[in-house]
């Protein structure tokens, strides 16, 4: 049975942390200052745990660099080092980290809690032939979503990254990961009950980088991409940032990165209202390309692997695997009905800047109509067969109460044999 902890409404939540959420370039914590885990070593990074002291900072005019069986912060213009650190595996150090972290373990039958790396649902892609060249581009974008109806201890990631290496099924061979994330909660790049966005790089040797966290909106739109950069002598550099935000983080002189994820990470969590509201994330518009060329990939979804966390019915889902405007659905939880209706899901609610809708199957001839609480209609859509997910932009509609209407029939074999079914919800829009 799961360990339930109360939690105030999401609406009274909700604008009780607007102030913190307005500027969506608002800078918070770095490293250096973040009030994180006060009096633990043991901290929860986008790959796993780490030791404190073994997170560092890179700033936005600084880039990381592998010399000499080292790893430095160095000064863009100037190059002058501004941190070195030991750049080879060190198993003593991979074992305190484990054992630090069990002293921090609290028994709760949600397993990503005693997970060493805290993967939730996920998708692991390769290049299937490798003739083109290694891969120069890696990009896709998602919407943030919904705060968790229960704001407690949680840290959630989600992220695309770049890896060196195939992952196996325990995930114990990484060499090298640079991503782009998302993050719900503390990290030890700082944070809070609010959304935010930050790079990071992490080596094989538990040291691991970050730059500068940035707050987020819920609903706002980002574009994750990895980027190579320079290539000479079997030595490769990488950029990760996010489109629109001045921050990042660039790596030279890396091992080739051959592999790339799309992941939901999480630590802390001990009940499934603790994940976003929302049924899922839809990561979208993924582009990989090696040199020009979209190559042809295979992704393999987490349950296919050994032993899937599957506790709040989490899963992922490849809608579209190609490597040019690819689509995967990573869902956090079952989804929760409105008034026990479960032919269409709707999500967020309430909204921001768009509305999810979301049939749970193929629906003939369905309207889809939203009246505002004058009674005016401000949507409306004919849809001859509803078997995809549909975004609702709801960024120009004035915050209050609306009603969605759906009509359609409940059959998807013959016209004759269904009847029409009408439904109408209430929504908010925030």
């Amino acid at each position: 049975m799961l360990i339930f902890i109360f939690c105030f409404s999401f609406i009274i939540e909700f604008f009780a942390q607007t102030s913190l959420e307005t500027n969506p370039n608002k800078r918070v914590y770095s490293i250096d200052s973040a009030p994180v885990n006060s009096g633990r070593e043991v901290v929860y990074t986008p790959f796993g745990p780490a030791l404190k002291s073994n997170v560092h900072y890179v700033a936005g005019d600084q880039h990381l660099e592998y010399k000499d069986g080292t790893i430095r912060i160095v000064q863009n213009v100037t190059g002058k080092i501004k941190g070195e650190y030991n750049a080879v595996i060190n198993d003593n150090l991979t074992r305190k980290v484990k054992s630090e972290n069990k002293q921090y373990d609290i028994n709760s039958s949600i397993r990503e809690d005693d997970s060493d790396n805290g993967w939730i649902s996920f998708a692991v892609g390769q290049d299937l032939y490798e003739i083109s060249g290694p891969i120069s581009h890696y990009s896709a974008t998602w919407n943030v979503p919904s705060p968790p109806n229960c704001k407690a201890d949680q840290t959630i990631y989600i992220f695309i990254a770049l890896q060196g290496g195939f992952i196996s099924e325990n995930r114990d061979n990484r060499d090298h990961i640079i991503q782009p994330v998302l993050q719900w909660g503390w990290s030890p790049a700082g944070g809070g009950n609010y959304w935010a966005i930050c790079n990071w790089h992490v080596t094989n040797n538990n040291q691991f980088f970050c730059d500068s966290l940035i707050t987020v909106n819920p609903g706002t739109p980002l574009k994750g991409i990895i980027r190579l950069t320079s290539s000479l002598d079997g030595q490769y550099s990488y950029r990760s940032y996010f489109e629109g935000y001045g921050t990042g983080i660039e790596v030279l002189n890396l091992p080739e990165l051959t592999s790339f994820c799309v992941a939901l990470e999480a630590y802390n969590l001990y009940s499934c209202n603790e994940y976003p509201a929302d049924e899922k994330v839809r990561v979208k518009n993924i582009n990989i390309m090696t040199g020009d060329t979209y190559p042809k990939i295979k992704w393999f979804p987490s349950q296919e692997f050994t032993d899937p966390v599957n506790d709040c019915n989490q899963f992922t889902e490849i809608v579209d695997g190609s490597s040019q405007g690819g689509a995967i659905d990573i869902h956090f939880h079952t989804p929760s009905p409105i008034n026990n209706f479960e032919e269409i899901h709707i999500f967020p609610n309430p909204a921001g800047d768009y509305l999810n809708i979301s049939p749970n199957r193929p629906i003939l001839n369905c309207r889809i109509e939203i009246i505002n609480s004058s009674g005016r209609k401000v949507y409306n859509t004919f849809i001859e067969n509803f078997d995809y997910e549909l975004d609702i932009d709801f960024s120009s509609y004035p915050p209050g109460m609306y009603f969605i209407r759906f009509s359609y029939f409940d059959s998807i074999y013959s016209l004759k044999a269904s009847r029409e079914s009408n439904h109408t919800f209430k929504i908010i829009k925030r």
